[in-house]
Formats: C-alpha cells, sequence, structure tokens
C-alpha cells in the first residue's frame, strides 16, 4: 500500500495519535513510530529522512489494539485510508456489525388503538441552567410529527467527542435525501458500559457532550426538523445504568420499569422488542400516517441512509 502524498499518511497518522489520546491510550504498538513520522511530517524533513519509512504498512497496525479501536469507532466508515491500513481490523468489525444488525416492522391500527405515536410527549434536552443553550427545556406533543416521516434514535453519552460529531452528522445527512418531510429525534442516554468516573478525573465528560449536542441544536439549518430530546435513564427493563465499572447491581425489573421512557415503552411494545441493544444504535421510522412503525437495530450510517431511502421509494411498502 502506497500513498500518493504525504498529506494522506500525514491525515492517517493524526487520527491514530488523536484517537489513543482521546482514548487514554499512553503506550501502544508503534505509538513511538507513529510520533516520529507525524513530526517529521508536520517539519517538511519527511522526504528527506523518511525515505525507508515512508509506508504505513511497514508499521504492522492491522489487527493491533489501535486498528481495532479505529474500527469499533466507525473510522473505517469515514476514511478510506483506515480501511487500507486496517483492512482486516475493518471486514472483522463489518462482519461483527452484520451479526448484530436486525429489521422489522409493525402495522399500527391508529384508528383502533388507545395509544398511538403522535399521542406521545417528551421533553428536549436539559443543559443546565447559566449553559449558554440558548434554548429552554421544553414539552414536544409528537402530534407535531404527523405528516412527516420521524426517525427516532438512541445516542449514547461517550467522551469522544468526535464520536458525538460523526452520529450527529450522520443524522443530519438524513435531510439530503428528504429534505422536506423528515424529522429526526435523538435521546441522548448514558452507556451502561462506560466507566465516566474515570474519564472525569482528567476533564469534564458531559459539558464535552453537551457542547457538540448545543451545536447542532442551535443550528437554524436544522430548525424544527432536528430534536435534541431529554437524556435517557435506562434503555431496558431490570437493567441500572452502570457508571462504575465494579458495579454490577441489577435493579429489580418492577422498580426499574418506570424508568423506561415512554417514547421508548411504546415502540418496544409495538415491536414486541424484550430489550434494546445498549452498544449499537436502534432506529426507530414512524410513518407519516403512524400507521407502521419500522426498526433497524445495529446497522452502519452508511445502512441507514439506505435504509431510509428505501423506505421513501417504496412509500413503506414491506422491504
Amino acid at each position: 500500500m502506497k500513498h500518493s502524498t504525504t498529506l494522506l499518511v500525514l491525515q492517517i497518522t493524526t487520527i491514530v495519535l488523536a484517537l489513543a489520546s482521546e482514548t487514554n491510550t499512553k503506550k501502544g504498538p508503534n505509538m513511538e513510530e507513529l510520533k516520529k513520522m507525524q513530526d517529521m511530517m508536520m517539519s517538511g524533513e519527511y522526504d528527506d529522512k523518511m525515505s525507508g519509512f515512508n509506508d504505513l504498512s511497514d508499521i504492522q497496525l492491522d489487527e493491533t489494539d489501535i486498528c481495532n479501536k479505529l474500527a469499533a469507532h466507525g473510522k473505517c466508515l469515514d476514511h478510506e485510508e483506515v480501511v487500507e491500513v486496517c483492512p482486516k481490523s475493518c471486514k472483522k468489525w463489518e462482519e461483527h456489525l452484520k451479526s448484530k444488525m436486525k429489521s422489522d416492522f409493525v402495522k399500527v391500527d391508529v384508528d383502533g388503538d388507545d395509544l398511538i405515536f403522535f399521542d406521545l410527549v417528551a421533553k428536549t434536552f436539559d443543559y443546565g441552567s447559566g449553559s449558554g443553550s440558548g434554548k429552554s427545556q421544553k414539552e414536544i406533543e409528537f402530534e407535531r410529527f404527523e405528516g412527516y416521516l420521524t426517525v427516532v434514535a438512541n445516542l449514547g453519552k461517550v467522551c469522544h467527542t468526535d464520536d458525538v460529531e460523526n452520529a450527529l452528522s450522520n443524522l443530519v445527512s438524513l435531510f439530503n435525501i428528504v429534505p422536506y418531510s423528515l424529522n429526526v429525534v435523538v435521546f441522548p442516554f448514558r452507556h451502561p458500559f462506560l466507566d465516566y468516573d474515570e474519564h472525569e478525573t482528567t476533564y469534564d465528560c458531559d459539558e464535552k457532550y453537551h457542547e457538540v449536542l448545543r451545536k447542532y441544536d442551535n443550528d437554524k439549518q436544522f430548525e424544527n426538523k432536528l430534536y435534541i430530546m431529554e437524556e435517557l435513564k435506562v434503555l431496558n427493563e431490570g437493567k441500572n445504568q452502570k457508571n462504575d465499572k465494579n458495579d454490577k447491581e441489577k435493579k429489580d425489573p418492577s422498580q426499574s420499569q418506570s424508568q423506561i421512557h415512554p417514547v421508548y415503552r411504546y415502540l418496544k411494545a409495538k415491536l414486541k422488542m424484550d430489550e434494546l441493544l445498549e452498544d449499537y444504535a436502534t432506529f426507530f421510522f414512524i410513518s407519516s400516517e403512524g400507521d407502521r412503525i419500522d426498526m433497524l437495530q445495529g446497522s452502519s450510517f452508511g445502512g441507514l441512509r439506505d435504509w431510509v431511502r428505501q423506505l421513501t421509494k417504496n412509500n413503506y411498502g414491506e422491504l
């Protein structure tokens, strides 16, 4: 694998080093070599002094912790050069995603059911007082979504802000496919498998997360189309969000049932889903009349875009 330009090599080394820094990876396979390569390219010394080390494949990154983390953070989808450097890691992650991916749909009797999607109400995200968000928390009545295709997605709270940025960027890219008749409703949630206390010893994870949410929430081009909603406490009955990696306590289902947000309780009940995956996003698609709900779980954002195209093309016909 020979890169045509020094800039391309610089880009991948910068990505790797940035990811290592965010994940508190102080040491790892060939990290010193990567830093050396980046420093030389930044100083313009690459061509003169790196002639024997001008190919990333020489560093043997594939299937190391670095490549595995890049793949797990979705970098194989965003950067072609990552696929070149980490082909096996990217392939394994792609196969892993496919094994988790599933889809389903259900028809809804909007005239006979006691509760339909458009009867639901939820609050927008609470940034806290004095946060400078530009928006105060308010209730959103879902009847405003009638007549539109509505996508409901859960967004894990992670301390790697580039992952949150990437997720929101991909979600709003759906407006390029359906520019006038689409709403995207995002529910952040505290990821049960992440140790937030560990991250917050070095920086304020909440503030970093909120900063990215505010950026999209305040963007006028997404006004009345993108809705950042209140943070979910749990996704599934009988499970407690785990902020401490040593805390494995599980609550009684009868106690945590009330913790499930009404929107997710409704959607899970309609699709007869006992549990949602907690380490992969689940996307729900509600038709403009509320008479059909589709579900896509464990998909890449590329797969999500294809799904939206197919839904709109088929006018909600069976996929």
